[in-house]
């Protein structure tokens, strides 16, 4: 199996972040993964820099285009990855789907910073019959989905109670967290900000707020992203304490045990269980998700529907701080 793939957009997710670290350990861009993924052949880039156009030919001996109208190659292309700047996510997915017509394309986190763009965007790939999916990658991560595991099979049992750290925008950095909460604790039922918070710019502020779901509610915190990068999550539940620690490289779960001063008291355990986390390889994780579901398996990729479902959840939190 050979998913033929286009990268448009080789900025910091689509291409710099491994070439700047340099770390073979790494792979956390479209271009390295596809690049390295057997699954996968990296067809073509497109990027309006010369600058990015020369590292990514340099670095993968593949051609790299301009614009999409540029963009020739001898076979059908399956895959679109898009991680250009989100304001220009509908006009791109206009454009990939009249020019290049794929079977898939994979999108950055938001849609869009307008949810009734991200519905347009939705639709336009549903009419046209292309699976759309959306870079919210924790979902792929193995440490995060034998989380959803054991809350499934009720090892960590429910309702939980959470405090989430995020900061740097609730579109940029919150809402991974947002959708990877919906992803354990099932379907969003209410929110209640308490904290309008500060505006970044037209479209990024940071709120606090409660969010309650199906299993349980979670408290989010802005933090100090100019100051230091802070993303922490933290589930109490019945049967014990999950943290979700460095925005995910780091995870562990303390079960309850029996306190032997007392009779029938329980406390948690001095000893941590670790998660494993994938995080070092993060979209070539994603990779793996969408060759699942390219042959018809099981996948915990997001799909466009969920998305927007979180897309709705920060429009619904936007009203509250206009009004």
């Amino acid at each position: 199996m050979s998913i033929n793939t286009l990268i448009i957009g080789l900025g910091r997710i689509g291409m710099i972040y491994d070439h700047l670290k340099g770390n073979n350990n790494l792979i956390q861009t479209h271009a390295k993964a596809v690049s390295l993924h057997n699954d996968f052949n990296l067809v073509a880039g497109v990027d309006p820099v010369s600058k990015q156009r020369k590292i990514f030919k340099d670095k993968f001996g593949k051609i790299a285009f301009k614009n999409l109208n540029e963009v020739k190659c001898d076979c059908n292309i399956d895959l679109v990855i898009i991680a250009t700047p989100t304001n220009t996510h509908l006009e791109i997915i206009k454009d990939t789907v009249r020019l290049i017509k794929p079977i898939m394309i994979l999108c950055e986190k938001p849609l869009s910073y307008k949810y009734n763009d991200s519905e347009r965007i939705y639709n336009i790939c549903k009419f046209s019959k292309i699976k759309l999916y959306v870079n919210y990658m924790r979902r792929c991560d193995p440490g995060v989905k034998i989380i959803k595991e054991k809350i499934d099979r009720h090892s960590i049992s429910t309702p939980v109670k959470g405090i989430c750290w995020y900061s740097n925008g609730i579109y940029n950095n919150g809402s991974h967290f947002i959708n990877l909460l919906e992803f354990w604790l099932g379907e969003f039922r209410e929110k209640k900000v308490f904290n309008k918070g500060r505006f970044l710019n037209d479209f990024e502020v940071e709120p606090e707020f409660i969010l309650f779901f199906e299993k349980g509610d979670v408290i989010f915190r802005n933090a100090y992203e100019e100051n230091f990068s802070f993303y922490k999550l933290e589930l109490l539940s019945p049967s014990g304490f999950l943290r979700y620690d460095n925005g995910g490289y780091d995870i562990n779960f303390q079960n309850i045990k029996n306190d032997r001063r007392f009779l029938n008291y329980k406390i948690l355990n001095d000893k941590k269980s670790e998660i494993v986390s994938g995080m070092n390889l993060y979209q070539y994780n994603v990779l793996d998700e969408i060759s699942k579901d390219y042959v018809g398996k099981n996948t915990t990729i997001c799909k466009g529907e969920e998305a927007l479902r979180t897309e709705r959840i920060i429009y619904l939190l936007n009203n509250d701080l206009i009004n």
